[in-house]
């Protein structure tokens, strides 16, 4: 169930007792897409960024979305992951690779989207080297992203709701126990 997001503050986060998605479970596609709606009208509120970019693989789908409810035209993937030939590395892979745009030096407004952060390394690691891969130009970078774990050492700028224990998401299917 998706909380009732119909009392959201003006800070665009959402009131601590609506945050909250108890237990394990799994996200259902509209689920995902009301979650990424209400997340679109609080960016909307303060922000209007030129660029979407996608932190694949998990964020592909919420910016995807994101890309459309917000009126933007480009969107650029950046692939970050902490798996490599399906065994867990100790440390954030970062391709330096910015694909589905060439940055132009520009003073462009950049929404970085992921699904969830956990830990907040990823969204750490991608933004140390974002900057740089975007070139010269006063780049205004903010963050996105559908859930956001109690205890995560990243903040992003906008999120929709926090995750209790584990949430996997439709894309994610083969990860539900059978």
């Amino acid at each position: 169930m998706v909380p009732d997001f119909d009392r959201m503050s003006v800070t665009g986060r959402f009131p601590q007792e609506l945050k909250h998605l108890e237990s394990e479970r799994m996200l259902s596609w509209d689920e995902v897409y009301q979650l990424t709606e209400m997340l679109a009208k609080v960016i909307k509120r303060d922000y209007k960024p030129d660029v979407v970019v996608s932190i694949a693989t998990g964020g592909l789908v919420p910016a995807k979305l994101l890309k459309e409810m917000l009126g933007v035209k480009v969107m650029g993937v950046i692939s970050a992951r902490f798996y490599n030939k399906k065994v867990r590395t100790e440390k954030c892979i970062v391709e330096p690779v910015l694909s589905g745009f060439v940055p132009k030096h520009t003073d462009y407004k950049v929404l970085v989207v992921d699904d969830i952060v956990e830990t907040g390394t990823t969204f750490h690691e991608v933004m140390k080297v974002l900057p740089e891969m975007l070139g010269l130009g006063e780049w205004k970078i903010k963050t996105a992203t559908l859930l956001k774990k109690p205890g995560a050492k990243f903040e992003p700028d906008y999120y929709a709701s926090e995750a209790g224990e584990w949430v996997v998401f439709p894309w994610e299917a083969e990860e539900v126990s059978v």
